[in-house]
């Protein structure tokens, strides 16, 4: 199964970013829009890039490619461009370019490449920052990649979000080890109307056949207390984040 990380624009802090990028087993490294700054600020190619570029500074991200003409020519031929356009540079990264009136934001556009790559598993960073909608949007794009089959999640310096579905054929269940938690707090949040047959087990706060309502803050900042916490459900949609502090 294919790995692929995607680096978006949003709060971008290099040295936790690299700490993932770096690694081996990811064999898709994809740069969605303004994340490209990060892959030229670091010196790392990636092997594709997507979205308008509106956001891009072409120059620095030129620094990347060893015929660097090659990303400065085509982001002026294609800043105009009024469908989707898909071309391989000379040093074998690939460039999906999409007009900037579209109707998918570049992440999303990131983790449909992923997939349509093979991609079975998805760690976007960068998506999280200022802009709330586009963090919101990052979430619900978790949501965009279950649906097709891919497990994707978002990791920022601070949280880990992921997220599970479930409905009457298919209940869920969800194991956390404490020794991998990326942080000290867990936080279940609803994206259905609710989220029914909640039991959780191996937590400060355990629920046994509960109900989880949207709006509702009852699932905020438990903790992980055995070595193994599970978390079940019968129907919904559920948002996990995993936070620091």
């Amino acid at each position: 199964m294919k790995r692929a990380i995607i680096v978006s624009g949003g709060e971008c802090r290099d040295s936790f970013v690299l700490n993932y990028v770096n690694r081996s087993d990811f064999s898709i490294r994809i740069a969605a829009d303004k994340g490209l700054e990060f892959f030229a600020r670091n010196g790392i190619a990636p092997t594709h890039m997507v979205g308008d570029f509106d956001s891009v500074d072409a120059a620095v991200c030129a620094s990347l490619f060893s015929c660097p003409e090659d990303l400065q020519k085509a982001l002026f031929l294609l800043k105009e461009g009024d469908k989707e356009q898909t071309f391989a540079l000379s040093d074998g990264a690939v460039v999906v370019k999409h007009p900037s009136m579209k109707d998918a934001t570049d992440t999303e556009l990131a983790v449909d490449l992923a997939i349509r790559e093979g991609a079975g598993e998805i760690l976007l960073m960068a998506a999280t920052g200022s802009r709330v909608d586009h963090t919101m949007a990052n979430i619900g794009t978790l949501i965009y990649a279950l649906q097709r089959g891919a497990d994707c999640r978002i990791v920022d310096s601070h949280n880990a979000i992921s997220v599970a579905a479930a409905d009457c054929e298919h209940p869920a269940e969800i194991h956390l080890l404490k020794k991998h938690m990326f942080g000290n707090y867990v936080s279940l949040l609803p994206w259905t109307a609710q989220v029914k047959g909640l039991t959780l087990s191996g937590f400060r706060y355990p629920l046994q056949d509960a109900s989880l309502s949207m709006g509702s803050t009852l699932g905020i900042s438990n903790e992980v207390t055995e070595e193994v916490a599970r978390i079940a459900f019968r129907e919904g949609i559920l948002i996990i984040v995993e936070a620091l502090d």
